[in-house]
């Protein structure tokens, strides 16, 4: 596979269903979590099993006893106890069928809407456009964001972020279901990209923060909202003062917000509404001198100002 199509499998779930393994020897595919046989993964059609089995990593070809003429599927589970596990098990046995492996076949990646089976950007991105009912007014979008003047990484941040993509622990749980998904920050409910960043109790204190100081509305209950409000406080991109100034703001509540998270799930750190506040406020009068073209940006009075 080459690096393109790697960086795209690793957008996540929702863009690896495009691809699936054709089966050779069993050596590189997991017998339970990649999608391999059917419709999708096992672990996704058949939890109940899934959860049953002893080594959730095992290899397909560590599954399969026998040759390939002559051999079965072997499912290392736990007791089976009941009727709807029973079920789940003749459902799989079916959909295995007169599969087998072939030893010293290598197992290869296909891309399912194909004709060849092989990956091209343009298969590529028609799999990440279709069925996004949001994502030809998203592209239109994407252009205005790029023109702000903000660090590279905030823009790709940012953009991360309108496209659900940011690294939460709920979308972590896709492959590691065992973690916690609690929020990071008021560790109450399941941290998804618009909890964390635009209703958690701690993120909305430091909007409503943010809208007392600069006279603006920054209320947000979804990514289209959060869009809404940062195309229209400044839709040019940045031609003034004060469209530049206010291109900054958004941005860096998100980043202040991204960053303590990071801080409190990875090093421990406890959280404090003071510290984000401070890192947002760094952050505007950082952007604002060296990146907006704007001679200073104010904190007086609980008003914030630009010059």
């Amino acid at each position: 596979m080459s690096f393109l199509a790697k960086g795209w499998f690793s957008l996540g779930d929702e863009f690896a269903r495009g691809f699936r393994w054709r089966l050779g020897g069993g050596e590189r595919i997991r017998f339970w979590l990649d999608h391999w046989k059917g419709d999708r993964p096992f672990w996704s059609k058949y939890p109940l099993l899934f959860h049953l089995a002893e080594h959730k990593e095992e290899l397909a070809g560590t599954v399969w006893q026998g040759t390939a003429d002559n051999g079965e599927w072997r499912l290392k589970v736990r007791r089976i106890s009941n009727d709807l596990q029973v079920q789940e098990l003749a459902a799989l046995l079916e959909v295995l069928g007169e599969t087998s492996i072939t030893p010293g076949q290598p197992d290869q990646l296909e891309w399912i809407d194909s004709p060849s089976r092989g990956y091209t950007v343009k298969v590529g991105y028609v799999w990440w456009s279709k069925d996004k009912p949001g994502n030809q007014e998203m592209e239109e979008q994407t252009p205005v964001l790029w023109r702000w003047r903000l660090p590279c990484k905030i823009k790709i941040f940012v953009w991360l972020v309108l496209q659900n993509r940011l690294l939460t622990k709920v979308y972590r749980a896709k492959w590691r279901p065992n973690d916690l998904t609690e929020c990071g920050l008021c560790l109450g409910e399941p941290e998804t990209v618009e909890h964390l960043l635009l209703t958690c109790p701690v993120a909305n204190r430091l909007w409503a923060g943010l809208s007392t100081t600069t006279s603006n509305h920054f209320r947000f209950q979804s990514l289209p909202d959060l869009w809404e409000a940062m195309r229209s406080i400044a839709p040019s991109g940045g031609r003034t003062l004060q469209a530049r100034f206010l291109n900054i703001l958004i941005p860096a509540g998100l980043w202040a917000i991204w960053r303590t998270r990071n801080d409190a799930t990875f090093r421990g750190q406890r959280v404090y509404f003071e510290n984000i506040w401070d890192l947002a406020l760094g952050l505007i009068q950082d952007w604002g001198r060296h990146l907006a073209g704007l001679k200073g940006v104010s904190y007086v009075g609980g008003r914030l100002r630009c010059e």
